[in-house]
């Protein structure tokens, strides 16, 4: 029973920080699916930075994503261009005021926080929310995780270990 109790103590800690992290995503008149959309869209590859791509990834409807996107270009931050050669795809693009922007990111300061941490607790804490995230994808709650499970489910061990998130001993085979 000590160890149900134990559980569900960390799992309260767990959603107390998850709901402070996502608090924080509303800044700068931006909300967290949006500085999600901002922080995809400045690093996918031109073969990725189009709408379904981006629905894809989050795991959303090309409805939501499209509305999330529309919204990030009201504000001059993304851009979308006509690909040449193909009239019914647009290739969206970051702007410099998007970039200048992510600089003030809320991930840049829970970042801030991490890089405190020892690097055993970071690996620890790594592989604790990787377990976490892949139950919950693989449970069927997919649909409330906005994607961030199946990333994290799919990917591969070996990029995992290539960021140091596992230790030789926990190293799974891929």
């Amino acid at each position: 029973m000590a160890g149900d109790e134990r559980a569900r103590a960390v799992a309260e800690l767990l959603a107390s920080a998850a709901e402070l992290i996502h608090n924080s995503g509303y800044t700068e008149d931006v909300t967290p699916a949006q500085w999600a959309a901002l922080r995809y869209f400045s690093t996918a590859n031109p073969t990725a930075a189009d709408l379904m791509s981006y629905a894809h990834h989050h795991g959303t409807t090309k409805g939501t994503a499209s509305r999330t996107v529309t919204r990030l270009e009201d504000k001059g931050l993304l851009e979308r261009r006509r690909v040449a050669g193909d009239l019914r795809r647009r290739l969206i693009t970051i702007t410099p005021a998007g970039r200048r922007l992510l600089k003030r990111d809320p991930v840049v300061s829970l970042a801030g926080t991490l890089s405190d941490m020892a690097d055993r607790e970071l690996e620890v804490l790594a592989v604790a929310l990787m377990r976490v995230l892949q139950h919950h994808f693989e449970g069927g709650l997919a649909d409330n995780t906005g994607g961030y499970a199946r990333a994290a489910s799919t990917a591969s061990s070996s990029s995992r270990r290539e960021n140091g998130l596992y230790s030789e001993a926990d190293t799974p085979s891929d």
